[in-house]
C-alpha cells in the first residue's frame, strides 16, 4: 500500500506582511514554502536595486571616458545592470540557501533546500529594501549609497569605512530576523539560530573589509 502525499493547506507567508509580523510568517514558512511569487517580487525589487547603481556617478563616468555622452552612458549602465541581474539574482540565492541549508545541517536543524530558498528570499526582500532607500538617496543628493550605515555618518574611507559600512540598519534587522527564524523553520535551538546568523554576518563583514581594503 503505497503512502499517500500530504499537501499543505495552510496560509503561504506573505513577503509584506513579513515586514510587521515576521514570526508568524516563519511558521507558514516552515509549513508551506513557496518560491515562485516572493521569488518574482524579491527579484524585481533586487533589478530596481541594481539599475539605480547604474545612475550612480561613478558608474556613469567610468562609460563617458570611453567618449560616450552622458545619455549614452547612463542608458548602456541601466541595460546592462538590468541583464546582469537575471544571471546574478539566482545565483546569490542559491548559494545564500545553500549556506544556510550546511550550516542548520551543522547545528543538527531539520529542513529542506525549499525551505531555506524561501527564507533567503524573505530575508533578501528586507536587504534589497535597504539597498533601494540608500541608492534611491544617493543617486537624489549625490551622496555615497550608505546613508543607514554608520559610515554614512563618518564618512570613512578604505577597511574603516567598509567596516562601518556593514553595520547597516537592513543589515542588522535581517541577521535579527535571522535568528528569530532559523529555530522556527527548521526547529533548531535558539541558541544555534543565533549563532548562524552571527557567523552569516561575520562573512558580510568580512567582504565589507575586503571590499573596503580595495578601495
Amino acid at each position: 500500500m503505497t503512502e499517500k502525499t500530504v499537501v499543505p493547506t495552510g496560509p503561504k507567508p506573505s513577503l509584506f506582511r513579513f515586514i510587521t509580523g515576521p514570526v508568524e510568517q516563519f511558521k507558514r514558512m516552515r509549513e508551506r514554502p513557496v518560491i515562485w511569487i516572493p521569488g518574482l517580487i524579491v527579484f524585481l525589487f533586487f533589478t530596481a536595486a541594481t539599475m539605480l547603481t547604474a545612475l550612480l556617478p561613478e558608474s556613469v563616468g567610468a562609460l563617458e571616458s570611453s567618449g560616450l555622452s552622458a545619455e549614452q552612458a547612463q542608458n548602456i549602465a541601466m541595460i546592462t545592470t538590468a541583464v546582469s541581474s537575471i544571471f546574478i539574482f539566482p545565483l546569490t540565492v542559491i548559494i545564500s540557501a545553500g549556506i544556510s541549508l550546511l550550516l542548520v545541517k551543522l547545528a543538527g536543524g531539520e529542513t529542506t533546500f525549499k525551505r531555506m530558498v524561501t527564507f533567503s528570499l524573505f530575508i533578501m526582500f528586507i536587504t534589497t529594501i535597504g539597498q533601494i532607500i540608500n541608492l534611491g538617496v544617493a543617486v537624489a543628493a549625490g551622496t555615497d549609497p550608505n546613508v543607514t550605515s554608520l559610515n554614512g555618518l563618518l564618512g570613512l574611507e578604505g577597511t574603516a569605512g567598509g567596516i562601518l559600512s556593514a553595520f547597516e540598519i537592513f543589515t542588522i534587522w535581517s541577521v535579527i530576523l535571522t535568528g528569530i527564524g532559523l529555530p522556527i523553520v527548521t526547529g533548531m535551538s535558539k541558541r544555534a539560530g543565533w549563532i548562524i546568523a552571527g557567523v552569516l554576518f561575520l562573512l558580510t563583514l568580512g567582504t565589507a573589509i575586503v571590499t573596503g581594503s580595495v578601495y
